[in-house]
């Protein structure tokens, strides 16, 4: 019983070590990049109307 407990007890470890990681990570980064990304292009926009009113005020 030892000599078929102990393989299997090494190869069930095994697997839990060099499992893959769940893309739950991964997504976590992509979602939070693209809402950096989001709040940029809202603040560039805002930038940008502004200059273009300045600009059509002094015309």
């Amino acid at each position: 019983m030892k000599k078929l407990l102990f393989p299997l007890i090494l190869t069930v470890t095994g697997n839990t070590f060099t499992a893959p990681k769940p893309q739950k990570t991964k997504s976590t980064r992509n979602s939070i990049a693209s809402r950096i990304l989001e709040s940029e292009k809202k603040r560039l926009r805002k930038q940008f109307k502004k200059k273009q009113n300045l600009l059509q005020i002094m015309l």
